[in-house]
């Protein structure tokens, strides 16, 4: 039978119970002391003492630390890809709303849909339209964003949904 060692030799107990089997369903389960004691028909006094020697209490308290741990490191490596993936998301519609904000075509561009056909034409005026859009994508860029970053107290640069204007698009919005 399995468990044959020292304590073997200290009481008989040990050879009549497969004492490795009951202890790796205690310290791996759920189960309790003594459910245990009932399901293998062993006296309490005779569990409680193995379980004191053989350390099952201490023994299920690392086992559950450990098993924590692991699903700890499994959640943050999965919040680590979707954090990653959303960063890249993220990155790529900040690059496509810059572009489109120095893109003159789109905030001064228009198109005309007339009997006579479609004609593009240039505007001094913003199309305020497109910017509005701009606008919406970029708050939800920048509420992403915060919720991607922990918690800082907000003192970071870049915080509080500012968008900074380059020096073209201040003019032009100055000659409104």
């Amino acid at each position: 039978m399995a468990g044959a060692g020292p304590e073997n030799k200290a009481g008989g107990d040990y050879v009549k119970y497969d004492w490795d089997k009951i202890e790796q369903e205690y310290v791996t389960g759920k189960i309790s002391m003594e459910k245990l004691a009932e399901k293998y028909k062993i006296p309490r006094s005779t569990m409680e003492q193995r379980a004191k020697v053989r350390k099952f209490t201490e023994k299920r308290g690392k086992y559950e630390e450990k098993v924590r741990e692991k699903a700890i490191a499994r959640a943050q490596a999965r919040d680590a890809r979707t954090l990653g993936n959303l960063g890249s998301a993220l990155d790529k519609a900040a690059r496509l709303l810059n572009k489109y904000v120095t893109d003159e075509d789109t905030l001064f561009g228009r198109v005309s849909v007339s009997a006579e056909g479609v004609a593009e034409y240039r505007v001094k005026k913003v199309d305020t339209k497109a910017l509005k859009n701009m606008t919406a994508a970029m708050r939800e860029v920048s509420a992403a964003i915060k919720l991607l970053k922990p918690e800082t107290g907000g003192d970071e640069a870049g915080e509080g949904g500012v968008i900074i204007l380059t020096e073209r698009e201040a003019m032009d919005d100055s000659e409104e």
